[in-house]
Parts: C-alpha cells; sequence; structure tokens
C-alpha cells in the first residue's frame, strides 16, 4: 500500500521471505532507497523512471513478484507546445509526458473548454474567451503540471474580428520611413501558418528575427528598436525586411538613420 502514486511515493510491502533482501524493482526499475523492516515488511521508494508494473523483491533465494501491478502515476508534464502565441480560440498542440487521464487544461488559470488528449505525450486544447498570457497546466490523476514559459495570447481587435480577416497575405511599408530610435512594421494573414519576418543586410545577412512562430489569421504590427539579434544597435543605412508566411514571400526596403 498504497497500490498506485508517483515518483517518490513510498510504497509498504507485505510478504515473506525477506530477509537478505537486495533489491526492490517496480516495473523493472530498481528502487535505489528501500528497507527491510521485518521478514514479512519492506518499505521502497518508487524510483524515478518507473512504471506501471508488478514489484518484484529479489534475496538470495531469488526474485518473487507481486500478483497485481503498482500503477506510477506520475503529473503531467509539459515539455513544449506550438504555436506559442494567439488569440481566442487558437488551437494549441502541447508535448509532454504522462497525460494520460487528464481532466483539465488551463490557460493562466483560465480553463479550456476543449481540449483532446491524442496520447500520453500529446493534447490539443483551444485557448477560451478570458484567458491571459501566461503558463499552459495540465491537471491529471496524480497532480497539476505547467509549462516553463508563457503561452502569449494577443488581443483581437475589431478589425481582426471573423468575417473581417485579411483576406490576402500582406507586408506593409514600415512607419515612420527613413526612421530613428524605432519603426513600425505590418503584415496580415488571411489564414493561420508559420511566420518569419526577418530584417537584412544590403550584403543579405540576417540581422534579426523580428518574428518566428506561427501565427493565427490577422492583422499584426512588429515594432523594430534598430537592434541586431545580439542587441547592438545597428549602423545608419538601408535594409531590406522580409516576411515569408507558407508560401508567400514579400520584401521592402527601410532606412535607418541616427
Amino acid at each position: 500500500a498504497p497500490v498506485a502514486g508517483p515518483t517518490g511515493t513510498e510504497v509498504t510491502i507485505a510478504g515473506a521471505g525477506f530477509t537478505g533482501t537486495t533489491a526492490v524493482e517496480f516495473g523493472g526499475t530498481a528502487a535505489a532507497t528501500f528497507a527491510v523492516d521485518s521478514v514479512t515488511r519492506i518499505r521502497a521508494t518508487v524510483p524515478a523512471g518507473a512504471t506501471t508494473g508488478p514489484i518484484q523483491v529479489t534475496n538470495a533465494a531469488g526474485p518473487g513478484a507481486s500478483a497485481d501491478d503498482f500503477t506510477v502515476a506520475n503529473p503531467p508534464t509539459v515539455t513544449s507546445f506550438a504555436p506559442t502565441s494567439g488569440p481566442f480560440g487558437t488551437e494549441v498542440t502541447i508535448a509532454g509526458a504522462d497525460f494520460a487521464g487528464v481532466v483539465a487544461v488551463t490557460f493562466n488559470d483560465v480553463p479550456a473548454d476543449t481540449f483532446w488528449v491524442d496520447s500520453g505525450t500529446q493534447i490539443r486544447a483551444v485557448v477560451s474567451a478570458g484567458a491571459s498570457t501566461g503558463p499552459i497546466a495540465i491537471t491529471g490523476p496524480a497532480g497539476t503540471g505547467q509549462s516553463v514559459t508563457d503561452f502569449e495570447v494577443i488581443a483581437v481587435t475589431g478589425a481582426d474580428l471573423p468575417g473581417n480577416l485579411p483576406v490576402a497575405f500582406a507586408l506593409v511599408q514600415n512607419r515612420p520611413n527613413p526612421f530613428g530610435p524605432r519603426t513600425e512594421i505590418r503584415y496580415d494573414l488571411p489564414r493561420a501558418t508559420r511566420v518569419r519576418l526577418s530584417v537584412y543586410n544590403l550584403l543579405g545577412q540576417r540581422v534579426v528575427d523580428l518574428v518566428n512562430d506561427h501565427r493565427a489569421a490577422g492583422r499584426y504590427s512588429v515594432r523594430w528598436d534598430g537592434r541586431d539579434a545580439s542587441g547592438r544597435r545597428v549602423a545608419s543605412g538601408a535594409y531590406v525586411y522580409e516576411l515569408r508566411a507558407g508560401d508567400f514571400v514579400a520584401r521592402r526596403k527601410m532606412i535607418r538613420v541616427r
């Protein structure tokens, strides 16, 4: 007892012939910590990496295994998700582990009304209205785990509501141009797609990626402060910014002055 629990659970094992026990295993994974209290009782800690399966005790006479399985039920862990930002209604694919039996998915504590557990390592969830930027949390039978990074909830303006979405891809001329400390670049997406918005010098060398992520359909605005990928201010001169969104590619020129 208990008959189930996460890694780190102390399990009391009853039986006979425990004198001289040399190993205790959970589903084939050896417990690093166990104590033989008596010939009929052992206490062992469920080791990291253990899986559901019988508990096996080994002494000089050989191994003996439980008739029933011990169920290893770890809290869910979130390793990644995509896209990393989007408005309400965005479908997010979440990768991790121990997703079996998940009962809730939240975006910064706001429950997702719709989610699908595709497997023990993947969930798809839809961002509900009212969600805000913050971690994604997943709750299962053994507890709750959450992402290390935040999902960014993008505000949707009236112009971006269904029926008013862009009908074509577009890359708009930056404003102001020429520019000093900063400039604004706008682009339109008629459908959700992977987006890369980059700035290049006239030698064709990439200076910085302003966007490199999946985006929902909508109208977007990005500011550039004239810094490269290392945070250094770039020299005055002409630069090219390029939008790649699916099969769409567009480029425009802008002038930086200091």
